[in-house]
């Protein structure tokens, strides 16, 4: 599987620097692109990158974490709220969040939450191969094939593999 690609959000520095090393110690194959100190901050970042995951702290200066729903017309990354305060668990559900860590951070509890969040993207992975093998077979026209690779499994359009002329000689 491919690194999970993520963003730290958190303003206070000392806590990003904790779960940056928590993430590098436990070897979760994690790909931090950026860290931010607050939501505003955050939102252009993930417009920019694309990350799989953002790890959200709930109390920041002028907008809670629980707020970047606001941002976003469709939230097409996956959120792990870490912070000090239980309170806002139920909020972040409704967000549908894979996990809500309490600090002081146990390693346990983010290695539980990153294989939540792998699972959840491998079973995304299939139904995005389903749909495809769903469309080969409605349209009967074989424009993609899926092969695996290395433990991944990498698409290839056929019309890449073969010109056009190699497809309409061998039928």
């Amino acid at each position: 599987m491919n690194a999970i690609k993520a963003i730290l959000v958190d303003d206070e520095q000392r806590a990003r620097n904790v779960l940056s090393n928590l993430i590098k110690r436990c070897d979760l194959n994690i790909d931090v692109l950026a860290q931010c100190s607050c939501l505003e901050d955050a939102v252009e970042e993930i417009k920019e990158l694309q990350p799989d995951v953002v790890f959200l702290d709930v109390q920041m200066p002028n907008y809670a974490g629980y707020e970047i729903a606001n941002f976003f017309e469709e939230m097409n990354f996956d959120i792990i709220f870490v912070t000090a305060f239980d309170e806002y668990a139920i909020k972040a559900f409704e967000l549908s969040a894979i996990d809500y860590l309490v600090k002081p951070i146990d390693r346990r509890r983010l290695i539980a939450a990153v294989e939540k969040l792998q699972s959840k993207i491998e079973k995304q992975k299939k139904i995005q191969d389903y749909q495809v093998l769903l469309n080969t077979i409605k349209e009967k026209e074989f424009k993609q094939i899926i092969l695996p690779e290395l433990g991944n499994r990498r698409m290839y359009h056929v019309s890449h593999l073969y010109p056009q002329s190699a497809i309409l000689s061998a039928r």
